[in-house]
């Protein structure tokens, strides 16, 4: 009788223990299908990483760093190109990143004292721009135009003239198309706007003009000239049209236009 007894205890023994392997088998082969199953890590090309999480964690660190780096690293001047060095503009309390609103408080943004000859064969035509050497500051050069686009009528874009932080360059020169006078100031009559657009016809220097004002998210004043064969635009950025019944400094710039080709 104890003999059986015996028996029937080792028979259990031995069941728990199979049960108690076969138990840590299953949790082994659980545990490596969770590993290969589990979403690996992505490449930024899209290939999937095998084996090499150490690498890839290398690989974000120093992607980490140099994004940090690019963050710290002061911009150039910007304004399409006419603000060069990294001492244009204010940086923030913050996080010291520039704050392109407003210019570094030892800025010279004085009066044009100069003037600056422009000419563009290609266009046929040159003018005198406004200059003051002394605008930015010694971390900061300030130069006299940019040319912005190719040189063709459709895309030429000169921008001169002081700089104003946000607002951009104080004047710009664009070639348009020709056509009269008449025809320039019957389309400004048709423009809405309050107040109404009031073209009107001036002589500046040789120059047939028609001035007229453009209304929006700020005012500006625009200088068309009738020129031989194409007409030349000449503007403000956005100026108090109201305290500002002319712009002496642009129609300098008008009457020093010159045709450098027939």
């Amino acid at each position: 009788m104890d003999k059986n007894k015996n028996k029937i205890v080792e028979v259990i023994k031995s069941s728990k223990l199979k049960v108690i392997i076969l138990c840590i088998i299953g949790v082994y082969f659980l545990g490596v299908l969770f590993i290969y199953l589990r979403p690996r890590p992505q490449h930024p090309t899209g290939l999937i990483l095998g084996g090499e999480d150490e690498a890839f964690d290398k690989y974000l660190q120093e992607k980490s760093e140099k994004e940090k780096q690019e963050q710290q690293k002061p911009k150039p001047g910007s304004m399409g190109g006419r603000l060069i060095g990294d001492g244009c503009y204010n940086r923030t309390m913050k996080d010291g990143q520039f704050d392109e609103y407003h210019f570094r408080i030892d800025f010279n943004n004085d009066p044009a004292n100069t003037s600056v000859h422009y000419e563009n064969k290609e266009a046929g035509i040159a003018f005198d721009v406004p200059y003051n050497k002394n605008w930015g500051n010694k971390d900061c050069q300030v130069l006299p135009y940019v040319q912005i686009g190719d040189q063709t009528i459709s895309n030429l874009l000169v921008d001169f003239g002081s700089a104003h932080a946000f607002i951009g360059p104080a004047y710009h020169f664009r070639i348009r198309p020709k056509r009269t006078a008449n025809d320039i100031i019957n389309e400004q009559k048709g423009v809405g706007g309050e107040p109404n657009p009031n073209p009107r016809l001036e002589k500046i220097g040789p120059y047939t003009v028609v001035v007229y004002e453009s209304y929006g998210m700020g005012d500006s004043r625009i200088y068309e000239v009738v020129g031989k064969t194409a007409n030349y635009k000449f503007s403000t950025s956005p100026i108090d049209v109201q305290k500002n019944p002319s712009s002496p400094e642009l129609e300098r710039v008008i009457k020093s236009l010159k045709y450098i080709k027939d």
